[in-house]
């Protein structure tokens, strides 16, 4: 039977990959980065990213050698703490679009949004506009949602500009 990472893995098509994880529903997750000795960001930045250490999403570049990888995963999909992104952008561009998402403000008020979360991530997907659908078909041309025991893979449709199950997309980008 393949494991999870296995799975996201063939998932991918063999492009780079990133995980998007969920800091407040995975325990200790920048300590665990650290230890995956893999190029990793935060989505903050300046006093926030020390401030709201404990529980900020992160981006990581996925090594599938590194051995401490299987377990992170195994421990974000039941949380709903982990969106997988293929990608052939650097991971600081990636990261600038998905503060984007992430970081939302009015005058002086500000909320931080649960983007690293898969089910909070499959409604942006169902509810974002065009042009923030195309904002994140320029950064990733697939992404991997894991919820409810399964992977709901979308692909980004050039044509359309919206994220589909990969049979309904008319151009795939790789």
């Amino acid at each position: 039977m393949a494991t999870n990472l296995e799975n996201l893995l063939a998932a991918s098509d063999g492009t780079q990959s990133y995980a998007l994880l969920d800091g407040a529903s995975i325990p200790n997750l920048y300590s665990r980065l650290e230890a995956l000795d893999v190029p990793f960001t935060s989505l903050l930045n300046g006093w926030s990213s020390a401030a709201f250490l404990r529980v900020a999403p992160f981006i990581a570049e996925i090594d599938p050698d590194s051995p401490r990888l299987e377990k992170l995963i195994d421990d974000a999909i039941p949380v709903g703490g982990m969106v997988w992104f293929c990608s052939t952008q650097p991971i600081d561009r990636i990261r600038s679009r998905l503060f984007k998402f992430y970081y939302w403000r009015k005058g002086k008020n500000h909320v931080y949004a649960r983007i690293a979360d898969a089910m909070y991530f499959s409604s942006l997907l169902r509810i974002a506009n065009g042009d923030q659908l195309r904002m994140l078909g320029a950064i990733a041309h697939r992404v991997i949602i894991p919820r409810n025991n399964q992977f709901d893979v979308f692909v980004f449709d050039n044509e359309t500009g919206h994220f589909v199950p990969p049979q309904q997309a008319t151009e795939e980008v790789s």
